[in-house]
């Protein structure tokens, strides 16, 4: 790798760091990072210069600056997605008090595109551009679902998974039975596999190919939930989905959306 890639690849490396921690001083970053605070110290000046990050006057930290944010929400707002989404997203929070979200897989991370929350018990604090891990989130298993069992593999790396709360699985094998169960119905089932408390339910958002390009889910409280409840949120859910991929252009679904 050439200097000027090797320090593209590092500046991209510390906007990272930033959106992942927030506020960090050089030091901060270049122990992270293992490179020296001279080194640091330049890249992130040339960030600051472009309105890439920023730093402040209080603590001298540094964190993402608004450009960054522009740049990433263009990726939406520019996506037929968020367009073909947002209805639904809010229809579900506003009418049905479920918290939604829409997320892509990159790397081996689910990005969130789209958060809508309802006013409802429970506040889940997320925001677009944090990741989730994808094994123990039901928009995560959906994407998975759409791969082959060894990209899957390769996508989660070495066992056991992170452990999120007593319930999360943490092998592949356990994985894999799951992801058989979501091909099989459609339909993605976290039950407080990510969160204590809550219940969530996925399903794919295609494109006109017919290829899953996103997941949509729905999260409600745990507690008191019933089955005609659980029944209900999978048809919400793999409704919204549906009418989701369909504004997309994709051909009606032939998986079925029920449990």
């Amino acid at each position: 790798m050439g200097a000027e890639s090797q320090s593209v690849a590092r500046a991209v490396d510390i906007l990272e760091l930033l959106a992942e921690n927030g506020a960090l001083g050089v030091r901060d970053i270049a122990r992270r990072m293992d490179l020296s605070p001279t080194i640091v110290h330049r890249l992130i000046s040339t960030l600051a210069s472009t309105g890439l990050a920023e730093q402040s006057s209080d603590t001298h930290k540094y964190r993402i600056g608004y450009r960054a944010f522009q740049i990433g929400n263009s990726f939406l707002t520019h996506n037929d997605l968020d367009r073909a989404s947002t209805p639904e997203l809010v229809a579900l929070a506003e009418k049905h008090q479920v918290n939604c979200f829409l997320g892509v897989l990159r790397d081996h991370a689910v990005v969130y595109l789209k958060v809508v929350r309802s006013n409802g018990p429970i506040v889940i604090n997320n925001s677009p551009g944090t990741l989730a891990p994808p094994h123990s989130t039901a928009f995560g298993k959906i994407l998975l679902a759409a791969l082959p069992d060894k990209q899957v593999a390769d996508v989660m790396g070495r066992e056991p998974y992170q452990k999120l709360t007593k319930k999360t699985k943490t092998s592949l094998r356990a994985l894999l039975a799951d992801l058989r169960e979501v091909r099989a119905t459609g339909i993605a089932i976290s039950d407080e596999e990510n969160l204590n408390n809550i219940y969530s339910v996925g399903a794919a958002v295609r494109d006109a190919s017919g290829h899953v390009v996103a997941s949509l889910s729905g999260a409600v409280p745990r507690q008191g939930l019933t089955k005609r409840d659980i029944d209900r949120l999978c048809e919400l859910v793999g409704d919204a989905a549906e009418s989701v991929s369909r504004r997309l252009g994709a051909p009606p679904s032939r998986a079925p959306l029920k449990r």
